[in-house]
């Protein structure tokens, strides 16, 4: 389950799926009878049901028309500024399905509609803009075309966002690295750009360009094939892990949350490459982090129990209470599961992957 486009994709998501609102099945809802944020987000659903996957561009434009409705409907019923404060990002997020659809002069509209926020006596109004320019930004930098011209502007262009506090790290280094990529510009190239920008940035404190100078440091160390990870944390039992003991074993790294569905699936194929290899000299670690419960350790402890994982799991948060840096702060890690494979010197056998095509390489190992 990835993070990429943290911004965009937590809209729709959160308010039109997650936010469930059940309606009778006997019914259809109609959006002027609602009267409530509640009823609004239930015609979402019973609109989101309705979308078809086969033409992507067909779906955004749906998406988006089911989305100016909603909000449309909320200014109409809101009784007050923060009750219309999801209106506007319903609207916003409208917006960007129609850019995704190329639907012509959609980016002036949401221009317009930003500077309007921007200029706002609301401060719930203003908190919304960092995000969706920087949204704009993103699917105006995914659309262009593949040229030195363009990935130099692009550079240029997300310089003033690593200066800018309300944009995380995690955001910009996604874009960044997937137009290096498309762009076929080295991974080194990007970041060591990336990191001079950092060390630039004004608005920054020094315990922040440090902390993102960290991040950097780990995106280069999982990016290049014959690094260590440098795996660090502790153990369940609360207990310092030692990266060094397992020195002379194929060791597979899983970065995983116990609420990411994907991690899950993932975990029989895992089970039966365990036992398959483990007495030839392979073992597994799984590192939990990003867990948002109120005891985290209790909720992995009783998940590793129930799913009888028979490996080594490590702890975010008891690294955390310990001191250690975060691990998405210290790796670089741009969302879950990510997947390292290294080899008996602890050294990276393939770039870091999200799927399974790791089962390839210890295949060719231990055949």
């Amino acid at each position: 389950m990835s993070i990429r486009n943290y911004f965009t994709a937590a809209l729709f998501c959160l308010l039109a799926l997650c936010f469930t609102v059940q309606a009778q099945e006997d019914k259809q809802l109609k959006l002027s009878d609602a009267k409530t944020f509640d009823e609004v987000v239930a015609y979402i659903n019973q609109e989101s049901d309705k979308f078809s996957f086969d033409d992507r561009n067909a779906l955004y434009i749906a998406r988006a028309a089911a989305l100016f409705a909603a909000s449309d409907r909320l200014l109409e019923i809101a009784q007050n500024d923060g009750e219309k404060r999801p209106a506007y990002a319903f609207k916003l997020q409208a917006f960007q399905y129609q850019m995704q659809a190329k639907v012509e002069g959609t980016e002036q509209k949401m221009e317009a509609l930003l500077n309007e926020l921007a200029a706002s006596e609301i401060a719930d109004f203003r908190h919304l803009v960092p995000s969706y320019r920087f949204n704009l930004f993103r699917l105006k930098a995914e659309s262009a075309e593949v040229s030195p011209e363009n990935y130099e502007k692009f550079m240029t262009d997300l310089k003033p966002w690593v200066n800018n506090t309300d944009i995380p790290l995690v955001a910009i280094t996604n874009i960044g690295q997937s137009i290096a990529d498309k762009n076929k510009v080295p991974i080194e190239q990007f970041v060591k750009e990336l990191s001079g920008f950092v060390r630039s940035a004004d608005a920054l404190s020094d315990a922040e360009k440090d902390k993102r100078m960290m991040t950097l440091d780990g995106i280069l160390r999982l990016a290049t094939v014959g690094n260590d990870p440098k795996l660090y944390g502790k153990t369940l039992d609360d207990k310092d892990f030692d990266w060094e003991k397992l020195r002379g074993k194929y060791v597979l790294i899983k970065f995983t949350a116990t609420w990411c569905g994907p991690c899950q699936m993932q975990i029989p194929g895992m089970l039966e490459t365990y036992e398959k290899y483990h007495d030839k000299g392979f073992e597994i670690i799984s590192v939990y982090m990003w867990q948002r419960e109120p005891d985290p350790v209790a909720t992995v402890k009783e998940y590793v129990g129930k799913k009888e994982l028979p490996w080594i799991i490590l702890s975010e948060e008891l690294s955390k209470r310990a001191k250690h840096p975060e691990f998405g702060t210290y790796y670089g890690i741009r969302g879950v599961p990510t997947f390292v494979l290294v080899d008996k010197e602890g050294k990276m056998m393939m770039p870091i992957t999200h799927g399974d095509n790791w089962k390839a390489k210890l295949a060719e190992v231990f055949k």
